[in-house]
């Protein structure tokens, strides 16, 4: 991937989250809808909300249909109602990958890796918050090595 892409990835996930927080997916429920009509169902500005929705139509989440925008069907999963939803993923990790990992620089002594497997699944979006910054802000009590090589840390927060 190239860096400008990257870098400027961040800008659409929290796009992304937004959108998400405001429930656009299900406002617009499989049919396109102007922007004044968005913004009175979602309480915001129109004009902000306009950007917004311009934004989201680069990644291709939304499409454009001259004054109305609609949900790209691959973002379905945006709708909390969605059977697969990944709308509360959307949010963590748009709105907290920042707070979250900045403490995962550097593993904790004693230790060759942080394993998140299965720690966040669901888990509401608080808790999903809270076990990310707890692992930035604990101390490791002890260290079992496991047969494949792997440590794992048993950890409290602290003080």
């Amino acid at each position: 991937m190239d860096i400008l892409k990257l870098a400027v990835s961040g800008w659409f996930a929290r796009s992304l989250a937004v959108a998400a927080r405001l429930e656009i997916a299900a406002i617009l429920d499989g049919g396109a809808m102007p922007t004044g009509e968005l913004a009175r169902r979602t309480g915001t500005d129109p004009d902000v909300l306009h950007r917004l929705l311009q934004t989201l139509t680069v990644p291709g989440v939304l499409e454009r249909d001259g004054e109305r925008f609609k949900l790209s069907e691959a973002y379905a999963p945006l709708r909390a109602d969605h059977p697969m939803t990944q709308r509360h993923f959307a949010v963590l990790a748009a709105e907290r990958y920042d707070d979250a990992f900045g403490g995962l620089a550097q593993a904790p002594a004693g230790a060759d890796r942080y394993l998140l497997k299965n720690v966040l699944h669901d888990r509401g979006y608080d808790n999903g918050v809270r076990i990310l910054r707890t692992g930035a802000t604990t101390t490791v009590e002890s260290v079992t090595q496991l047969p494949t090589g792997h440590q794992v840390l048993a950890s409290s927060p602290r003080a």
